[in-house]
């Protein structure tokens, strides 16, 4: 291929790179803002300490807060696994034990709503330790929670995958 020819091509599919990009934002655009949070599952606490432009004390009161949520949330989420694991295996049994299904599916519901209780204590707790400029940053940064959450949970959108802890 001659010189002439192979610039020409790369030329080309630049250009065409360019205008799939230019395509890309124009089709995904949302309201025109510029998102400023980056998706929470990479690196929740560097995101918050960050984006809401804690202080050495803060950040130490955070990582208190970050702990006990933590410890809070699995335990619950254990149980949740337990009594899934336990609701499944009804499914063995050639009768379905109506009042042990309900009983069970009792019992998910109420730990469904101890993990959300959890988690908005948690973001009161976090809020609570923050100066007054810090809080309208937080209003924001939960405001985009709340609809990350919501798009996650929303049929064909998946979570991030989980990664287990060692």
């Amino acid at each position: 291929m001659k010189r002439e020819n192979f610039y020409a091509v790369v030329i080309i599919l630049l250009l065409l790179l360019n205008f799939a990009t230019i395509g890309y934002l124009l089709i995904n655009r949302d309201t025109g803002q510029v998102r400023h949070t980056p998706p929470m599952h990479h690196n929740p606490e560097r995101i918050i300490t960050e984006e809401l432009n804690l202080d050495e004390d803060q950040i130490r009161q955070f990582r208190v807060y970050k702990h006990q949520h933590g410890r809070a949330t699995d335990s619950v989420q254990r149980q949740i696994k337990e009594l899934q694991v336990e609701l499944f295996s009804l499914v063995k049994a050639e009768e379905m034990d109506i009042p042990k299904r309900d009983s069970l599916l009792s019992k998910i519901e109420q730990l469904e709503s101890a993990r959300h209780l959890i988690i908005i204590e948690h973001f009161h707790d976090i809020r609570s330790m923050m100066r007054e400029d810090q809080v309208k940053l937080f209003n924001g940064f939960v405001e985009e929670m709340g609809s990350t959450i919501t798009e996650m949970r929303r049929p064909g959108h998946r979570p991030p995958p989980h990664h287990r802890r060692h």
